[in-house]
């Protein structure tokens, strides 16, 4: 019981992404999803010897879809599944059948999230009916290459036909962005007002992505990234990691950054402050006996006054000392339009 009841936890985003593929519709995904994990607990899977579980649950997910299908067959003769009834009504292998036409569906979809290169070589092989040995000679590379090309594409399309995480829908963000240091044009080579280009920087923020995998995330066609791309590169609001793939290049302020901020000035604002406030004290005797304009005033509003200054002070005194012990220069980034500034960034509220 444990053990299935940990799978569902594991699996379950995969279960209803997978739903949701086959759906297209909310409701009738946690249905069906629901569906699922009522087999998966008949399983009895503790008791199999199962060597490859993501195979497994995806036998349980079609078995489940083809029987959902069934079962609802009139509801889905009147929406856009009525063809999957088609496949189901023949008397051949369901999932062979099945798999071979959701191939052919998800192909010209997949299409349009490759890369320039990978993108011309399948279109010209499974659309022109072109050769490896043609394709090698339009393009100036060696067939080795294009065949390596197809292969790799095949085996990244029936990942993506197994419960794959890019069918669950990619939600929009909105960044606040500014800068420090200055800047050619305040929308800063279109990144200030342009969405696409900040999607682009957020999903490519904690790890790096290939463009097919920023297309397949935001459902754009590549062929739409690839300027985008080039100017987030141009202003190294991008850095390339490896050959083809794409990382933020500068930090973008999350709601579960600014909950811990809050958090660590929470709990630690008061401690540091109470040891400004002693030590200040304990020497407030000898600063008024300097005997400055002003000494004789009130206690407490010479260490109102007196705080704020002190605080200043010693994060100078602490910053120079860092810059001047490590060696370091505090410039802003060159850009290679000739401006000068380092990136300030966050994630709008949903309500702003």
């Amino acid at each position: 019981m444990e053990l299935t009841q940990s799978l569902i936890k594991e699996y379950a985003k995969k279960i209803y992404c997978f739903a949701y593929s086959k759906t297209r519709d909310t409701y009738n995904a946690e249905d069906l999803s629901q569906e699922i994990i009522v087999q998966l607990c008949d399983g009895k899977i503790a008791e199999k010897d199962i060597e490859n579980m993501d195979a497994y649950i995806y036998r349980i997910c079609f078995y489940t879809w083809s029987n959902y299908l069934r079962k609802n067959k009139h509801e889905w003769e009147a929406s856009n599944n009525a063809l999957e009834i088609d496949w189901l009504e023949s008397n051949e292998n369901i999932e062979e059948s099945y798999i071979t036409k959701e191939f052919k569906d998800k192909l010209r979809q997949e299409i349009m999230y490759l890369s320039k290169m990978r993108r011309e070589i399948t279109i010209m092989f499974y659309y022109e009916n072109k050769s490896s040995d043609e394709i090698s000679q339009i393009l100036g590379i060696p067939s080795s290459t294009v065949r390596w090309h197809l292969r790799q594409m095949k085996t990244d399309l029936k990942e993506r036909l197994e419960m794959d995480e890019y069918n669950a829908p990619y939600v929009p963000v909105k960044l606040e962005i500014g800068h420090s240091g200055w800047v050619k044009s305040n929308d800063m080579n279109g990144l200030c007002s342009d969405l696409l280009m900040q999607n682009i920087c957020w999903i490519c923020g904690k790890k790096a992505l290939t463009i097919e995998d920023i297309a397949r995330t935001l459902g754009v066609a590549a062929v739409y990234l690839e300027d985008k791309i080039e100017k987030l590169l141009y202003m190294d609001y991008l850095k390339k990691v490896g050959m083809n793939r794409y990382q933020t290049n500068f930090y973008i302020l999350d709601r579960q950054f600014i909950l811990a901020q809050y958090k660590f000035l929470f709990e630690n604002t008061l401690p540091i402050a109470l040891q400004f406030y002693n030590a200040l004290k304990s020497c407030l005797y000898e600063i008024k006996s300097t005997g400055f304009i002003g000494c004789n005033t009130n206690d407490n509003f010479l260490l109102y006054t007196f705080l704020p200054l002190l605080v200043f002070r010693v994060i100078i005194n602490a910053y120079k000392k860092v810059i001047n012990e490590k060696g370091l220069q505090h410039i802003c980034p060159k850009r290679k339009d000739g401006s000068e500034h380092w990136v300030l960034a966050r994630l709008r509220d949903a309500n702003g």
